[in-house]
């Protein structure tokens, strides 16, 4: 569940310590993240587990506060074919390496997190392995597009604030 604060957090967190332009390049890089996942999602629609094995299962997933709100979750918003790739695992990783670049000891303290959210991909039954594998490749490619963007000059917030 800390998957969906971990990027606001991660901004707040970059921007209380001056660094702008990492904010920038972690949300650019998030964005082309998503967007890749986007696509993939439509033009290769995979169902996840939680769906697609549901019958394998031999018993429901049980929790007291997590577990139902996860699920209360998938059953309101998840795509049925939006499994490969993880763009949980994606987001993720784009954002511990920009906390580590900015702070090792708060990257340490993400590694469990982050780790424990790609293994709970899976446990949960929200992925498969090969999701998060893919969702690994696409954060490195998000980050080699992020950083092509910015050498080139494409975009920053210096590009944002200048009117032409």
């Amino acid at each position: 569940m800390l998957y969906y604060i971990t990027l606001p957090i991660s901004l707040i967190f970059l921007w209380m310590r001056g660094k702008e332009l990492a904010a920038d390049r972690l949300l650019t890089a998030s964005a082309i993240a998503f967007f890749l996942s986007y696509i993939i999602f439509y033009l290769y629609p995979v169902e996840g587990p939680r769906y697609h094995l549901a019958a394998q299962f031999a018993r429901e997933m049980d929790g007291y506060l997590f577990v139902p709100f996860a699920h209360k979750i998938m059953d309101s918003a998840a795509v049925h074919g939006g499994a490969m790739p993880s763009s949980h695992t994606a987001v993720a990783l784009i954002v511990l390496l920009y906390v580590c670049r900015e702070s090792r000891a708060w990257g340490y303290v993400l590694i469990p997190v982050i780790t424990g959210l790609m293994v709970g991909c899976v446990w949960g039954r929200f992925h498969y392995i090969s999701d998060v594998l893919a969702g690994m490749a696409i954060a490195a490619v998000a980050l080699w597009l992020s950083r092509l963007i910015f050498e080139k000059g494409l975009l920053g917030s210096q590009n944002l604030s200048h009117t032409p």
